[in-house]
């Protein structure tokens, strides 16, 4: 299926006949509708429009998401940052990909995060800073498909491939042999992984640009200003999908990603080529 820009591909094992598809493809429009920054009718536009001082009740699924990505942003010390709305738009990337509107403005400064949980998936709005959960929805949203289906039945394998933040997993002898395309060139491959159980995701300048390649979606939580070092594309490899993005991620703006993600393989490809570590 095709959603929220990307391509959506799952494949599973169960050791009985299951109806899956029905649930994913609910699962993923829901993501797609109620997570985009892009609607004024969904969950996350009544949370960014939400006063400061006031309460508001969400679904579970995302307010488990926008926690893993408060996380990751204070495990990051603000690196990686679920609240740089305002900071994207502008940048030019005021609307989807397909319809992207290159036209750029003075880039705000960066407030505190502006949220307090406040437990029973409630949230307390801080200041007026806005959310866009961007690529840490298409990892949490390939974990929670695969948590889910595994829930189901008795699965043997299976994969959930969100846009190439992946989730998968084996309790046979079946590995997964994943290919990292050349960011340039997505029929060459530069390198394959094997992995039995586990999360993987790829962030890149290149896919998502604009202004011939002068802007780019990965921006430095710290400053809200775009990475400009040489590195194109960092796949990572972690327990699951939504750590092995925010590990890609922050990989681009530091070297110090390695000591907040010191068990993450890194694959890398700059200007100058392609290395591991």
């Amino acid at each position: 299926m095709h959603l929220m820009d990307t391509e959506i591909y799952i494949g599973v094992q169960f050791e009985e006949p299951i109806s899956w598809r029905p649930l994913m493809t609910t699962w993923f429009h829901y993501v797609a509708n109620e997570w985009s920054r892009f609607r004024e009718d969904n969950e996350l536009h009544a949370l960014n429009t939400l006063p400061i001082g006031e309460c508001l009740q969400l679904a579970s699924p995302l307010y488990e998401c926008l926690q893993l990505a408060h996380h990751s942003y204070e495990q990051t010390n603000g690196l990686f940052s679920p609240y740089l709305k305002r900071q994207i738009e502008a940048h030019g990337y005021k609307r989807t990909f397909a319809q992207l509107d290159e036209t750029s403005e003075r880039v705000p400064n960066i407030c505190p995060a502006p949220l307090q949980f406040c437990g029973q998936n409630t949230i307390k709005k801080v200041n007026d800073a806005t959310v866009d959960i961007g690529g840490i929805a298409k990892g949490y949203a390939a974990f929670y498909a695969a948590k889910w289906l595994q829930s189901l039945s008795t699965t043997s394998f299976g994969i959930v491939d969100v846009g190439g933040d992946m989730e998968m997993w084996s309790h046979t002898d079946k590995v997964w042999s994943i290919g990292i395309a050349h960011p340039h060139d997505e029929a060459q491959t530069i390198a394959t992984l094997t992995l039995q159980n586990g999360g993987i995701a790829t962030s890149s300048t290149v896919k998502r640009s604009w202004a011939n390649g002068k802007k780019h979606h990965l921006l430095n939580g710290q400053t809200g200003q775009m990475m400009t070092n040489d590195k194109l594309q960092i796949t990572a490899v972690a327990k699951h999908a939504y750590i092995a993005e925010v590990a890609a991620k922050t990989s681009f703006f530091t070297e110090k990603a390695r000591e907040h993600f010191r068990h993450v393989p890194r694959y890398i490809v700059t200007t100058n080529g392609y290395y591991a570590e």
